[in-house]
């Protein structure tokens, strides 16, 4: 009875063991196990100068779904204005505003907000009407600027003008335009001239969309001007085409194009006689149409179909009544040109006048421009210009 008493003891100190075995075995830990990593989201002002930046208090695992804050801190910086968020301080990484979602990668994200400069001037395009609204060829009109802060006038300014249509087929093409010039009587006006080649129909159909970029001081603003076919009787543009006078195109190369505008009929002191006054622009390329002057007043550097650069020199703009007797004309200002007819012209019928131009490079002997860009014959040799006293 004995050793059956001690074999149970044993028996019983066995089984406390293995308990006590399997209870330390079940508290431990497995070490071989690691916690996911974490990452958060920072907002940050970004040169703000006043507000506070958003706090996104969660924390997100690789993979999941950040939903972007707004400006709830109403952030502010003097003369900007908020334009969202950025992954980069300068603004060159990705972008988000409020409510987008973008997935949480391998590390912490900080999200910067974004600034636009507020614009410092109201710019007011002020086409004609009438007789003076947007047509081919010369058209003027104004430009209202103002100051954003305070509403006044906004003077002595130099704004810039570029033109550009975007034909229906796609391509686009720029046009002629005059130096801006600033009002003598009206604050904050500036007048301006534009010589379109094309008008934005033809009889009915679309010819494309003119779109009018004025800068100041590098804020720019972009108008639509809808220009009409010309229904005066008097030539608007005509052109001349040079003979060895080449440049490049998007098909090859062609014979470059020389503009020559009507800038109206100005009356002489004597019966009879008065000046035509014309505007001289040359083709480029499709996105440059340079005014054409003379040296004494300017230069105008072209290049060839190679890319080499030559200078128009001599130029020499001549214009007659009867296609026999020529007056040379005068370089005026920028590509304003006049020529004085003595006698001839008659007051309030059209007047015909024959105009041809001569153009050197650099100094060498001029090639006469021709209306088809052939050698000079008798009926390529000059363009003909129709205008009426007054018109203009």
């Amino acid at each position: 009875m004995k050793v059956i008493r001690q074999f149970g003891l044993v028996a019983v100190l066995i089984s406390l063991a293995c308990m006590t075995l399997m209870i330390a075995s079940c508290g431990k830990s497995d070490d071989s196990v690691t916690p996911a990593a974490v990452y958060t989201v920072t907002y940050n002002g970004n040169s703000n100068t006043g507000g506070s930046a958003p706090s996104d208090s969660n924390f997100y695992q690789q993979g999941q779904l950040v939903t972007v804050l707004g400006n709830t801190g109403n952030l502010v910086r003097t003369s900007y204005s908020f334009a969202g968020w950025n992954t980069q301080a300068s603004g060159s990484g990705t972008t988000y505003t409020q409510a987008q979602t973008f997935t949480m990668g391998a590390a912490n994200v900080t999200l910067y907000a974004m600034w636009t400069a507020n614009s410092l001037y109201k710019v007011e395009y002020v086409p004609g009407t009438g007789m003076s609204a947007p047509t081919e060829g010369k058209t003027k009109f104004q430009l209202a600027l103002t100051k954003t802060s305070d509403g006044t006038p906004a003077t002595g300014l130099t704004p810039t003008l570029s033109f550009l249509m975007t034909m229906t087929d796609g391509t686009q093409h720029a046009t002629p335009i005059d130096l801006v010039s600033e009002s003598t009587t009206t604050p904050g006006t500036y007048d301006c001239t534009v010589y379109y080649l094309m008008a934005s129909k033809m009889n009915g159909t679309s010819m494309g969309t003119w779109e009018m970029t004025v800068t100041v001081n590098n804020e720019t603003t972009t108008f639509t001007p809808d220009v009409a076919m010309s229904m005066k009787g008097d030539t608007v543009k005509a052109t001349l085409k040079g003979q060895l006078d080449i440049i490049s195109s998007a098909t090859g190369t062609e014979k470059r194009s020389y503009y020559i505008f009507n800038d109206g009929l100005t009356s002489g002191m004597t019966m009879g006689s008065g000046s035509l006054n014309l505007f001289l622009a040359t083709k480029e390329s499709t996105t440059s149409f340079p005014a054409l002057v003379s040296k004494a007043i300017s230069t105008t550097t072209l290049h060839d179909e190679s890319g080499t650069a030559w200078i128009a020199d001599p130029v020499t703009v001549e214009g007659s009544l009867n296609g026999t007797m020529w007056t040379t004309g005068t370089n005026t200002k920028g590509g304003h040109w006049s020529i004085s007819l003595m006698s001839g012209i008659t007051s309030s019928v059209t007047n015909t006048i024959y105009v041809r131009l001569n153009v050197g490079k650099d100094s060498s002997t001029p090639e006469q421009k021709t209306t088809d860009g052939k050698a000079v014959s008798s009926s390529n040799a000059y363009q003909t210009i129709l205008v009426t006293p007054g018109t203009m």
